[in-house]
């Protein structure tokens, strides 16, 4: 029985930890869902499978679907058309009435296998109702800045930033075109309480916020929904597929200290299905906003702290917790 707005969905990452749990917990509300796995036999009963490969380059195979911008000159004239009582605007050509500019998502003849621009071919075709996106594929790196490889770092913005906003690209215009749907960024709270030797995912994560939060601003009266989701530390094994590039210098007691405490968040954190519950209670509520879910005091103390307080102390009290 569906409990909730959307018939079809796309998680990423959803063969374990929180991905896992957001997928089991949307097909249970009655959401047919799409998941992606670099093994497909590991997840969830009932969940589609689907290739996809972060670290494959995103352009120029999965640009935005949307029509690039284009300056009118006297041979293109400005149409426009929409659904849910908002204007959508394109440019056309006057010979052809088509679009100047289409889609190279769409027009891709072969995109690499695993590939954003062939995830995104598929799906408009086994689920041409999709409406709703979960980006949450990714992991963190952990390395003291100084010996963080830039190919690294590179990869890490990749991953977690680059491909989660090429993904909102490709099904956001359709979504306003429905006048309907819902995009998830999951996030983190490490946004907001950074966290030591892990810089890139840290802010990554900073950024994928940002990014929710600017899309809501447009996405106003559009029917679409966006959510910034930021959870905090859950017991999902996160630490143990933690990416730690090769390097000479031994950990430093800092480093040591900052890993124990880490480790130790993880393994006192609640269960994924937490995590899913608060999914599943932010897409029923059907307005844009953000979601902090976690422990008491990392989603619901810590955040209030850090409207009460000055930058510099919660700067200092993190220094020395991680110290």
């Amino acid at each position: 029985m569906r409990d909730l707005p959307y018939r079809q969905a796309l998680v990423t990452g959803a063969s374990r930890g929180l991905g896992r749990a957001f997928a089991e917990a949307l097909r249970s509300a009655g959401v047919e869902v799409w998941g992606t796995s670099r093994d497909g036999t590991r997840l969830p009963e009932g969940v589609r499978a689907l290739a996809l490969d972060l670290s494959l380059p995103i352009t120029p195979t999965a640009p935005s679907p949307v029509s690039t911008p284009i300056v009118p000159d006297k041979n293109t004239r400005r149409t426009c058309s929409g659904t849910a009582g908002r204007p959508v605007s394109t440019l056309t050509t006057p010979e052809t009435n088509a679009p100047a500019s289409a889609s190279p998502i769409s027009n891709a003849s072969t995109p690499p296998p695993g590939s954003i621009a062939a995830l995104v071919n598929r799906l408009r075709v086994e689920a041409p109702e999709l409406d709703l996106l979960v980006n949450n594929a990714g992991g963190g790196t952990w390395s003291p800045f100084l010996d963080f490889p830039a190919d690294e770092l590179e990869r890490q913005w990749h991953v977690l930033l680059a491909s989660p906003v090429a993904l909102c690209r490709a099904f956001y215009p359709e979504f306003v075109e429905r006048g309907r749907g819902a995009i998830v960024n999951v996030a983190s709270l490490a946004g907001q309480f950074p966290i030591p030797f892990m810089s890139s995912y840290s802010a990554a994560k900073a950024g994928l916020s940002a990014f929710s939060r600017t899309l809501m601003l447009e996405a106003a009266g559009t029917g679409v929904v966006v959510i910034d989701f930021q959870p905090g530390d859950y017991a999902t094994g996160f630490n143990d597929n933690m990416h730690k590039p090769p390097r000479e210098a031994l950990p430093t007691q800092q480093e040591t200290r900052a890993w124990e405490c880490c480790e130790e968040h993880l393994r006192n954190g609640p269960r994924p299905e937490h995590a899913a519950r608060a999914l599943l209670r932010a897409l029923r509520r059907g307005r844009s906003h953000t979601v902090a879910t976690g422990t008491f005091f990392q989603a619901t103390l810590g955040p209030l702290l850090t409207r009460v307080l000055p930058p510099r102390i919660v700067q200092w009290y993190l220094r020395h917790y991680y110290k």
